[in-house]
């Protein structure tokens, strides 16, 4: 499915995608600055490396061939079909779990992640992954085996490791987890609770050392270097130093939700940190402290905010299915560093009512579950604090997936005929496959308006685009 979605759009021959530009251009300069040895970003831990040093190995095998790099790339983020399977097999039957799959194999939104060349192609099936092995581990923990515990809780701590250096936030599931280990097995003695989340995180200290090291050294080259920073940097992170820049940037007077750098020092609109400017330094080294002066000090524009940024990452829920994204449409937006969303938005209220259906019927796993809703939960939270991304929401939809698909078996098992509507699903799957199969032979082309560069006269595409379908 993700081959053919490739093959069917005209972007199918450029080394990003029209629907998710985001930073497809950052980590292409990225992986070859690897390859080549340089350094990039001008040695500031700025990007969590992990999708680069994937992109580089893909590029190092296929040369600098955007659809051969692509493919390969959809094949990785395809994984999440199957892992999203054996996730819903742990906690509902085989029809939920193959619905709940099948819904993220023809998800519109997670087929335009596979085949961009950003870093959710690789986070979203870590994320899935990580879930999946919590409940091994809390299932061993609960029956007492004591080699499975140490290998699952080491497997927990590299991906999350391995996730961290994909997205700087996930390191946050290294107290997340525990919490879902508490909740979902109540049984368990608390120090078999703490022992594992000591393994967990250790194993994660040690994926996360190697860049540590590097980076220190990096930090510390810069701050000795002529002429220096303004300030003088801190030369020991985890995955990504970006943490308080984001939530400056995210959370002050001019924000609205979207990614606008400028919004807060005008020079950072230029695309580049300045390490002499000592606006940029002072955010990046004080930037939490600004971000909640703002929220604390102004709390009704804070909240409003806050709502602006809930309500533009909601519109994930209205990406729908297949090519066509059906039935939002292909007529849309694509917001600066975010996944297109469509105008037409018929399918968030649906969305919505399936995800509060199937939690409802889903009351009996919802202790042992417990990882799924405190991973939605703190997607929720990662949104408040940085932007009001689409892709943000959009990360954690093979749950949602899951959870909509039990509301759906639930429905179908208590209608009148239950084989009609089975047939009915196979039919729409059918049709969506033979969509897919028809566009790769005869790839749609788009329309794009937005801010044009008035240098080059091409279209900018850091900045919000407008796309429609020409017919």
């Amino acid at each position: 499915m993700r081959l053919l979605f490739l093959a069917g759009t005209v972007d199918r021959d450029l080394p990003f995608s029209i629907f998710y530009y985001g930073d497809s251009r950052i980590f292409r300069e990225f992986a070859l600055a690897l390859m080549r040895g340089e350094t990039f970003d001008q040695g500031l831990p700025l990007h969590p490396p992990a999708f680069a040093y994937v992109l580089s190995w893909v590029i190092a095998r296929v040369g600098e061939r955007p659809t051969a790099v692509r493919a390969i790339l959809s094949i990785l983020g395809a994984t999440v079909a199957p892992l999203t399977y054996l996730l819903g097999r742990m906690f509902w039957d085989r029809s939920v779990a193959a619905a709940g799959a099948l819904l993220a194999a023809f998800s519109f939104g997670l087929c335009v992640v596979s085949v961009a060349a950003n870093t959710e192609t690789i986070y979203i099936p870590l994320l899935v992954a990580q879930a999946l092995l919590l409940v091994l581990l809390g299932d061993a923990l609960a029956a007492h085996p004591s080699k499975s515990v140490v290998v699952l809780a080491t497997a927990n701590g590299i991906i999350v490791g391995l996730a961290a250096l994909t997205r700087a936030e996930h390191l946050g599931l290294v107290v997340l987890l525990p919490i879902a280990l508490a909740i979902g097995w109540p049984l368990v003695p608390r120090r078999r609770v703490a022992v594992a989340a000591t393994v967990i995180a250790g194993a994660a200290v040690l994926v996360l050392l190697p860049w540590s090291i590097k980076t220190h050294g990096a930090l510390t080259r810069i701050n000795a270097g002529t002429p220096g920073p303004a300030e003088p940097l801190p030369t020991w992170v985890a995955a990504s130093g970006t943490g308080p820049l984001v939530f400056a940037l995210a959370n002050n007077s001019r924000a609205d939700g979207t990614f606008k750098p400028e919004a807060v020092v005008e020079r950072m609109g230029l695309g580049r940190f300045d390490l002499q400017d000592p606006a940029q330094v002072d955010l990046y080294l004080r930037g939490y402290r600004r971000g909640w002066s703002f929220l604390l000090g102004q709390p009704v524009a804070g909240a409003s905010l806050l709502l602006d940024k809930l309500d533009l990452a909601s519109d994930a829920h209205a990406l729908g299915f297949g090519l066509s994204n059906w039935p939002g449409g292909l007529t849309g937006t694509r917001r600066p560093v975010d996944i297109f969303t469509p105008d037409f938005n018929l399918w968030k209220p649906v969305c919505w009512i399936l995800l509060a259906a199937g939690i409802w019927v889903s009351r009996p796993i919802l202790r042992r579950g417990a990882i799924l809703w405190l991973v939605m939960a703190y997607g929720v939270l990662v949104t408040l604090a940085a932007f009001g991304y689409a892709r943000l929401f959009l990360q954690s939809a093979p749950i949602l997936f899951l959870f909509q698909a039990a509301a759906i078996v639930g429905l179908a098992s208590r209608a009148r005929r239950p084989r009609t509507i089975a047939l009915a699903g196979a039919a729409l799957v059918l049709a969506l496959t033979l969509e897919l199969a028809e566009a790769a032979a005869h790839p749609r082309n788009f329309r794009a308006t937005g801010t044009v560069d008035p240098v080059t006269g091409k279209l900018v595409q850091d900045a919000a685009v407008s796309l429609e379908p020409v017919p």
